[in-house]
C-alpha cells in the first residue's frame, strides 16, 4: 500500500531533535525513505514503538496505522506458532506429542482461559498452519487478519482439505481487500462452485448440534436462545410469537395502555416455553400475557374495563386459534391464575359467577368448545 506525503514540516530534522524518540540522527528519509512523494514501505516496527502517535502528522498517522496492522497480524501468527507448538511439546525433549488428551489444558492453565477457549485456539492454529497454510503464510507477512482468517476457516470446515485449499487460493487475493461481510458472502459462493452439494452438508452439519442456550448478560439479565435450529419449523414457532404478541399488543392499546413489541414477544416466549403456560390454548396464552402488562382491579388498567372476552366486544380478528396451536384436548377453564381465585361478589353483566378481578378465564365455564 503506497500513502501520498504532503510536506509535514519535518524537513530532513531527525525525529529525535522533534521529540519524536527516534535514534539521534535518523532523519525522516533514513527512517522511511521518499521517493516521488510516496512512502515506499511500510514504516518499520521499531519506529511504531517509538513515536508518540499524537506527534506526528496525519500522512504518517495513517501509513503508521497501516503498519500497526500489519505489525499485529505477524504478532498473531507468532501467537498461534506458540500455542500450536506448546499444545504438542513435553518437557525435556523437542520430539512433540501426537493424540495428546485434552490438550486445551496447556494454554488454558498458563494464559488463564478455560479449557473449551484453549481447545478452540489449538484447532485455530492447526487450521492456518497445517491444513490452510496460505492462510498463515498471508498473516506471517502481515497482510492477512485473524478475524478474515477466523472466516475462511469456519467456510470451509465441511470441505475435505483439497476442497478447502482450492476455495482459499481463489478467494486469497480478494480477501486483503473485501470487507468482512462480502469476504463471508464470496467464500460461500466459492465453496457452492466447488462443491454443489456444500450448503446443504453445511446446514445439516449445524442443525445436528441444535441446542437451547441460556447465558447470563453482563448486565443480569437472561439470554434465552435457540441455537442451530431447523430454518422452516424456526420461522414457524417466530410466527407465531409475533401474532400473539400482536394480538395482546391490540388489546392494550383498547384499554390505553401500551408496550413495545419486543417486549410483549419476550413474554409471549416465557409464557410458552415457561410452566405458566402449561397446557394452555393460544387464548389463555394472550390473557396470561395480558395479565402482565395491567394492573388488574384499579380502573382503566383493569381489562374488564375496556374490550374483551367479559367486557364489550372482542377486538381479535381470529380469536381461536385452533387446537393445532394447542394440546389435543380442550384442557377447561382450569385454575385461576388472577390473586382473587374465588367469585366476585358484585354484580357481572357475564354469564358465569364472575371472573374475579384477574384478567384471567374466571371460575366460569371457560372459553368453550375449540374448532
Amino acid at each position: 500500500m503506497t500513502v501520498r506525503v504532503v510536506d509535514s514540516g519535518v524537513g530532513d530534522a531527525g525525529f529525535d531533535d522533534d521529540g519524536w524518540g527516534a535514534p539521534a540522527g535518523v532523519s525522516a528519509e533514513e527512517c522511511c525513505p521518499l521517493e516521488d512523494a510516496v512512502f515506499c514501505d511500510e514504516l518499520p516496527e521499531a519506529w511504531l514503538v517509538a513515536v508518540d502517535p499524537a506527534a506526528v502528522p496525519g500522512q504518517w498517522a495513517e501509513a503508521a496505522m497501516v503498519a500497526a496492522f500489519r505489525a499485529d497480524n505477524r504478532a498473531t501468527w507468532r501467537r498461534y506458532r506458540w500455542i500450536w507448538e506448546a499444545a504438542r511439546a513435553a518437557a525435556g525433549t523437542t520430539e512433540r506429542v501426537t493424540g495428546r488428551a485434552r490438550p486445551g489444558k496447556i494454554p488454558a492453565g498458563s494464559l488463564g482461559w478455560s479449557e473449551q477457549r484453549g481447545t478452540a485456539k489449538i484447532e485455530f492454529a492447526r487450521q492456518i498452519l497445517v491444513r490452510l497454510p496460505a492462510l498463515g503464510e498471508q498473516m506471517r507477512t502481515g497482510r492477512l487478519e485473524e478475524s478474515k482468517a477466523e472466516i475462511l476457516v469456519s467456510t470451509v470446515a465441511e470441505l475435505d482439505d483439497a476442497q478447502a485449499r482450492e476455495v482459499i487460493d481463489r478467494l486469497l487475493g480478494r480477501a486483503l481487500e473485501l470487507p468482512h461481510g462480502r469476504l463471508r458472502e464470496r467464500a460461500e459462493a466459492t465453496a457452492k462452485a466447488v462443491d454443489p452439494g456444500w450448503a446443504e452438508a453445511r446446514k445439516a452439519a449445524a442443525i445436528a448440534r441444535r441446542r437451547v442456550s441460556l447465558r447470563a448478560a453482563p448486565s443480569g439479565s437472561a439470554e434465552l436462545s435457540g441455537v442451530d435450529l431447523p430454518p422452516e419449523p424456526a420461522q414457524d414457532a417466530y410466527d407465531r410469537i409475533v401474532a400473539l404478541g400482536d394480538v395482546v399488543h391490540g388489546r392494550l392499546r383498547a384499554v390505553g395502555r401500551d408496550a413495545g413489541h419486543g417486549v410483549i414477544r419476550s413474554e409471549v416466549l416465557l409464557v410458552l416455553t415457561g410452566p405458566d403456560g402449561a397446557g394452555l390454548w393460544d387464548d389463555d396464552v394472550i390473557e396470561l400475557v395480558l395479565a402482565r402488562f395491567t394492573d388488574p382491579g384499579t380502573g382503566s388498567d383493569d381489562p374488564d374495563d375496556g374490550p374483551g372476552p367479559d367486557g364489550g366486544p372482542d377486538p381479535r380478528p381470529n380469536p381461536d386459534h385452533g387446537p393445532a396451536d394447542g394440546p389435543d384436548s380442550d384442557p377447561g377453564p382450569g385454575p385461576d391464575r388472577s390473586p382473587d381465585a374465588g367469585p366476585s361478589p358484585a354484580p357481572d353483566p357475564g354469564p358465569g359467577p364472575g371472573p374475579g378481578p384477574g384478567p384471567g378465564p374466571g371460575p366460569g365455564p371457560g372459553p368453550g368448545p375449540r374448532g
